[in-house]
């Protein structure tokens, strides 16, 4: 019996949003790399050690070689796929913040358009919609063009110019979501790096992989 030491499981798959709003494996994003067992082409790489010859091999391969037990296989295969997962929802969320908070100082250095004032049919009689480009409020008779009403303009405008810009509104929130998610992936590796240092069964005499050139 020959000692493997498992140096490292990581899959290399992009993730991206799906129609469903969680982030999923796009097949052949990855890097492909032929198994030093099987010879096919993997996109999750288990990187194995003897004490001479580093080897890579796929999870599945690594399963069949007792290289992982049957808990092992399903906990760092996990661990490597939601890593993996969350390092790209991460991107995805900062890159957005990122766009948001310069397209945001951009419009805030804009001199805003004119005020202008039409009627409201279908409302009480007086009131009137304040317009400024393409975004409004309604302004009642009794209270006309208050300054809550002239704040509510200027972000309602500033909010359409946000979303030609970046396709979305302002979110207040994904700051947040950027430091949970780095919160998230810092627990995630420490997990990963706990299994991997974990006690691994022997590789028994003659399944080695063959060893990377």
């Amino acid at each position: 019996m020959k000692a493997m030491e498992i140096l490292s499981v990581e899959d290399t798959r992009a993730y991206a949003a799906g129609t469903d709003g969680r982030f999923h494996p796009i097949p052949g994003s990855g890097r492909e790399r032929a198994c030093d067992r099987c010879g096919r082409t993997h996109e999750i790489h288990v990187t194995v050690f003897d004490g001479n010859r580093t080897a890579v091999v796929g999870l599945g391969c690594a399963l069949q070689d007792n290289l992982l037990t049957a808990p092992a296989y399903q906990s760092l295969g996990s661990a490597a796929k939601t890593l993996a997962r969350l390092e790209a929802e991460r991107q995805d969320r900062q890159t957005r913040l990122t766009n948001q908070l310069t397209a945001w100082a951009a419009i805030l250095a804009m001199p805003p358009p004119p005020v202008t004032f039409e009627p409201a049919p279908g409302y009480f009689p007086g009131d009137t919609w304040a317009l400024m480009g393409y975004a409004r409020v309604l302004c009642n008779a009794r209270e006309g063009f208050t300054q809550e009403r002239q704040a509510c303009l200027l972000n309602n405008w500033q909010n359409c110019q946000l979303r030609e810009r970046t396709g979305e509104t302002f979110d207040t929130y994904l700051a947040e979501k950027v430091e949970a998610l780095t919160s998230k992936l810092a627990r995630t590796r420490a997990r990963l790096d706990q299994l991997l240092t974990a006690e691994q069964p022997p590789v028994q005499a003659g399944n080695e992989p063959a060893a990377s050139s």
